[in-house]
């Protein structure tokens, strides 16, 4: 079950720890400390109405705003901020920020299925009218609740509506936060900011459908800020139509409207790590998600995998290319020096294989490439004493 916060300007009575009027912590289920909820997940909820942002809140027109969080414990927390042109008092803007903090079993759950959304909506509460916060209680067990998974958008919908390389870019940002430690990355897409956090949700979703399940987690991200210091823990962010790009230069900037992308890494960066094969990954629901699955027992069967780097990332895609059965291995595979890589691939990774991938692999070294058997028969029979030991 996953535990839940609620935070919002509220009178004393429903302060759960100031015990004063004001922004506070006013329910949250049992189990959740004050030191949690002061010192980590407060990086969620405190500081979400920006001087550039009040006359949007108080003509009601800023958006419901999405997050997924990976906290400093570890925690992964789901959270939903709505804006309220007017507090209990009637006398000023407030916000209402919900929050479900995931348990391991929550984990799975979400990101560990087919078509599954990272995030689900319906899940969090965006409408302040839940509660009456002039009269609210503070409430330390609030009750847990299960969390049910969303369906992503189908992926093939970001190949129909966007630039290739736009999205290729994208593409190589996410990646590079999740496997490189890499730049934060900001994003616009061509719509009103109105519609900015939803459409950003849908987006975030689809491209979330081609990465790893165990990694899923790692994607921290929000789903529309005015300026790009809000939300200081999140890596991966959708910011307003009118967001300065000066202020984005720290890291990777990518308009899906325009086409426009600023801060990428050098070229060669760009060419080792697998963006082509993630962009394909979009089109084709079946290899994405033998893909998926292959990653899955891959990571189950090597611990190490856990933590994967663009090099080890490049040599699982390259290894699936040529033990799925899903690609003309001979294109895959059209060297001598290709095979000598996939082998050495083969040979750190052979216990994530099924016996059908393994031998697939084998084929490589069928007497229809007399060249690359000569070369690699030692080698082969020193990785392994049959296909499948």
């Amino acid at each position: 079950m996953a535990k839940q916060h609620f935070y919002s300007r509220v009178p004393a009575r429903g302060s759960l720890y100031n015990r004063a009027d004001g922004f506070d912590t006013f329910a949250h289920s049992e189990g959740l400390s004050r030191e949690f909820v002061e010192r980590e997940l407060s990086a969620v909820y405190e500081n979400k109405l920006g001087k550039q942002d009040a006359e949007a809140v108080r003509t009601g027109q800023m958006p419901v705003v999405y997050s997924q969080s990976c906290l400093r414990s570890g925690a992964l927390v789901h959270s939903c901020v709505s804006y309220l042109a007017k507090d209990y008092t009637g006398e000023r803007s407030a916000y209402l920020c919900h929050s479900l903090i995931l348990s391991e079993e929550e984990k799975r759950s979400a990101f560990y299925g087919a078509g599954h959304a990272l995030l689900n909506p319906e899940m969090l509460v965006s409408n302040a009218d839940s509660f009456d916060l002039s009269t609210q209680i503070a409430d330390d067990h609030y009750p847990e609740k299960a969390y049910v998974p969303g369906m992503a958008g189908d992926p093939k919908d970001l190949v129909k509506r966007y630039d290739t390389e736009t999205v290729k870019s994208f593409l190589f940002a996410v990646l590079n936060v999740l496997c490189a430690k890499g730049k934060p990355v900001y994003f616009k897409l061509s719509c009103k900011d109105a519609e900015a956090s939803w459409e950003a949700l849908k987006f975030i979703d689809m491209i979330a459908s081609v990465i790893p399940y165990h990694l899923r987690g790692n994607i921290s991200f929000v789903t529309y800020v005015t300026d790009p210091a809000q939300y200081a823990h999140v890596k991966i962010k959708c910011v307003s139509a009118d967001c300065p790009e000066n202020l984005l230069t720290k890291g990777i900037f990518v308009d899906l409207g325009t086409n426009h992308v600023s801060g990428m890494p050098a070229s060669d960066v760009i060419a080792k790590a697998p963006v082509n094969f993630f962009y394909s990954l979009l089109e084709d629901a079946t290899i994405r998600n033998e893909f998926l699955q292959f990653v899955d027992k891959a990571v189950a069967s090597v611990p190490e995998l856990e933590k994967l780097n663009m090099k080890t990332l490049s040599d699982l895609v390259f290894l699936f290319g040529g033990a799925s059965g899903l690609y003309d291995q001979n294109k895959v595979l059209p060297t001598d020096e290709d095979v000598l890589t996939f082998l050495s691939s083969y040979e750190k990774y052979r216990t994530a294989l099924g016996e059908e991938s393994r031998c697939n692999a084998y084929k490589c070294l069928d007497s229809s490439a007399p060249y690359i058997r000569d070369t690699f028969v030692n080698m082969f029979l020193g990785i392994a004493v049959c296909p499948l030991g």
